[in-house]
Formats: C-alpha cells, structure tokens, sequence
C-alpha cells in the first residue's frame, strides 16, 4: 500500500481533495457557481468528471463523478440564492415555477407613471356620439350569387 502511494502520489493526493470536498459542506464562490450553472460549465465539470476514468485508476474516476454532481449541485444552489430578481430560493428548481410570492414581485414592477400619449388620448372628443343616427340614404342590393344558394 505504501509502495503505491509512493508511485501516484497526485492521484492520492487527488482522491484525498475529492473526498474531503464530498464530505465537507463547502460552499461555491457565486461566481464560480454562476460560471458552472451553464451549459458549457456543466459539460466541462462533466468531462472532467468523466476523464477520470482514463488514468487507470477507478476509485478516482468514481469519486470524480460523485464531486462532479455534488458541486453541480451546490452551484446551482449558489446560484439559485443570488438572483438579483429572486428572494430566497429553497429548491432551485422554484426558479422556474411561477409562484405569488414572485407575482407580487412582479406587479410592482409594472407600476409606471402615465405618459403624455395615454394622456392625450384620454383627453380627447370621443368619435362616437350618443345620439341616433338619420336613416340610410341608400338600400344595400345583392350581387351576382354565382349560382350559390340564398341563406334564409
């Protein structure tokens, strides 16, 4: 055991790092987890993951992909908690469900002063007047059918 701690020494010290980071509750930078809360950084974090199984050794490669997930997970918790909208976030996948709480937070956004057109308008004469109209000085007539038949 010695002798092969002696011969890979980066990959225990790797392995030590991987469990200490699964074991530990350590906390992402926001922007780090920002930066790996996309797509790009989800395929980069797994396939570093996943490159771990090409140094021939499988503990490693395993623990690569458990710390893989855990700090996928805890970025996107990160990143769920700091949204400039967002309040706090206990599931992150809420972010995405519209809720009342972000509804009212919404409505108060869409509280503005009137402008000038809106104030043009409402002080304009209205184009419909309450009085009856005179009747018609002409009588509508049907055209050609082009053999259709008359509705009745």
């Amino acid at each position: 055991m010695l002798k092969f701690l002696k011969k890979n020494v980066s990959h225990s010290v790797l392995t030590v790092l991987l469990v200490l980071f699964i074991l530990l509750d350590i906390r992402i930078p926001t922007e780090v987890a920002n930066l790996i809360d996309t797509l790009f950084g989800r395929i980069l974090v797994t396939g570093a993951a996943l490159s771990l199984f090409f140094v021939r050794n499988v503990l490693l490669g395993v623990l690569g992909i458990v710390a893989a997930y855990e700090l996928l997970r805890r970025s996107e918790e990160s990143a769920a908690t700091t949204e400039v909208e967002t309040t706090y976030v206990e599931n992150p996948s809420e972010k995405y469900i519209p809720s009342e709480r972000r509804q009212a937070d919404l409505s108060a956004l869409n509280q503005f002063p009137v402008t000038l057109e809106e104030t043009v308008i409402h002080n304009m004469i209205p184009f419909v007047s309450g009085e009856n109209l005179p009747p018609a000085s002409f009588r509508p007539t049907l055209d050609s059918l082009y053999d259709a038949a008359k509705i009745e």
